[in-house]
């Protein structure tokens, strides 16, 4: 203000003052070193007042009160009284800024991320050394000017004493592109001069999150569905990081219908899994997988700073970890009536299955069971349209399914649904298997009608030869 020059108003009501009078402004009751003088004019004289400037150059002395006034100086050189006072401040010295370096805390982790400066940055500036005072004003400055949107805070009385005020740095206050950023502080003083900027802190605006995943996750067991016993051991995926920017250390996440696992399934990526362009995980049967149907698996990959991709790799995947249904209904193996012998058993022993009241659905399968494990070479057959809408299926034991010793065997059958979930078996029909031919006699055959050895007669052939078996 006092370099662009200091107006005054001065009323000349009362004065008598006289058009080409002359009107001298005093500084505590002197002539100022360059005299500011102004010669009245008809206009003035009609307005009742005038206006000078004070010049830069007209030599105020040092910062401090002074007392301005004016007098009149009549043609004739006579020197009016100085009139009433008004007080002023000269202040035109800068207030000390900051000598240690701001302090960021958002900047703790290598930089600032989008969350962070959504919710605000806080910076604490450190007031030891300086030397303002209450009601004096500091300003955040972003490469030495201020943010678009001025971040200033008025000082109280007890930040002073306290030697440090925080201040915010709001999310719309104009950061400008990510980068590196030089943060300092500057204060003003009650009169509006401004001090140098100081207590510069380098700071890394962050807010570009990774790439989202951009091929699908890979689930081996979820060509069929997921089913109890995958779940129990761990479902292993694969998720391809090509395109995602990624680096160690970033966090990749799996999320499951858009939000995390009740267990969060997580994997901190490596330097390895980087070079490999991709990363092996495996989600726990306690991760929560929630009830049965279809589950669709995302990820997110987080950066060192919490920024976090959008989700990608969509997969669907149906989690079946329900058994199906016990068949109800006696099996019926024709072959079985006398017991399964070698040729039936060598031409393969036919099993009629019903399906009725089994919840048994196309694609799913059915296996014969013998004492309740399967059979040496799995007995199973995948139930067709027509299966279904029959009631039955036909399933052939093959000679080489492996029947074991002769003896009574227990056969029955259950269901295993598209996922691989095994059924409880249904109600075992016994039936004995022998495969084993009587002994043939050892003693030659009596024929009584050649007891002579002279042969059959005719008579005796049809009187009926009788034949003679030692057993």
């Amino acid at each position: 203000e006092k370099l662009a020059g200091v107006n005054v108003i001065v009323d000349l009501a009362g004065t008598n003052a006289l058009t080409n009078d002359q009107l001298e402004l005093l500084i505590d009751g002197l002539p100022f070193t360059v005299p500011v003088t102004q010669t009245l004019s008809a206009i003035d004289m009609a307005n009742g007042s005038l206006t000078l400037m004070i010049p830069n150059t007209a030599g105020w002395g040092s910062d401090g009160s002074k007392n301005i006034s004016a007098r009149v100086v009549d043609m004739s050189g006579n020197l009016g009284a100085a009139g009433a006072a008004t007080g002023v401040v000269v202040d035109t010295t800068a207030p000390i800024g900051p000598a240690t370096a701001l302090t960021i805390a958002a900047d703790a982790g290598g930089g600032i991320s989008t969350e962070e400066r959504t919710a605000g940055v806080m910076v604490l500036v450190n007031l030891t050394g300086t030397t303002v005072v209450a009601g004096e004003l500091v300003e955040i400055l972003v490469g030495g000017l201020p943010f678009a949107t001025p971040v200033i805070h008025t000082l109280t009385a007890s930040e002073v004493s306290a030697k440090s005020a925080t201040l915010t740095i709001g999310s719309n206050d104009g950061w400008g592109a990510d980068g590196n950023k030089l943060l300092s502080a500057r204060f003003v003083d009650s009169a509006g001069n401004q001090g140098a900027a100081s207590g510069a802190a380098t700071v890394t605006l962050d807010g570009s999150a990774p790439n989202a995943v951009v091929s699908p996750i890979t689930i081996a067991a979820a060509t069929n569905g997921i089913n109890a016993t995958e779940k129990a051991a761990g479902v292993a995926l694969s998720v391809s990081l090509a395109g995602t920017g990624a680096v160690a250390g970033n966090t990749l996440d799996l999320q499951i219908g858009g939000v995390a696992f009740a267990t969060p399934v997580t994997q901190v990526l490596s330097a390895a899994q980087i070079t490999a362009g991709s990363v092996s995980m495996t989600i726990p049967s306690t991760a929560g997988w929630g009830s049965d149907g279809s589950k669709l698996l995302t990820a997110t990959i987080t950066d060192a700073l919490n920024n976090v991709s959008a989700a990608g790799g969509h997969s669907s995947v149906l989690l079946d970890t329900t058994m199906p249904g016990i068949p109800t209904n006696a099996l019926v193996i024709a072959a079985a009536t006398n017991g399964v012998s070698a040729s039936e058993k060598t031409a393969g022993v036919n099993v009629l299955i019903t399906l009725a009241g089994s919840s048994a659905v196309a694609g799913d399968k059915v296996e014969v069971l013998l004492a309740a494990s399967p059979f040496g070479t799995a007995v199973q057959w995948t139930l067709t349209v027509n299966d279904i809408n029959n009631g039955f299926a036909n399933v052939l034991i093959p000679s080489a399914a492996g029947w074991g010793v002769d003896g009574i065997k227990l056969i029955s059958v259950r269901l295993i649904d598209i996922a691989d979930n095994p059924g409880t078996a249904g109600s075992a029909l016994s039936l004995s298997l022998d495969t084993t031919a009587p002994t043939s006699t050892t003693s030659p055959l009596v024929v009584a009608a050649n007891s002579s050895g002279g042969g059959v007669s005719i008579a005796e052939k049809n009187a009926g030869v009788a034949v003679v078996v030692d057993l």
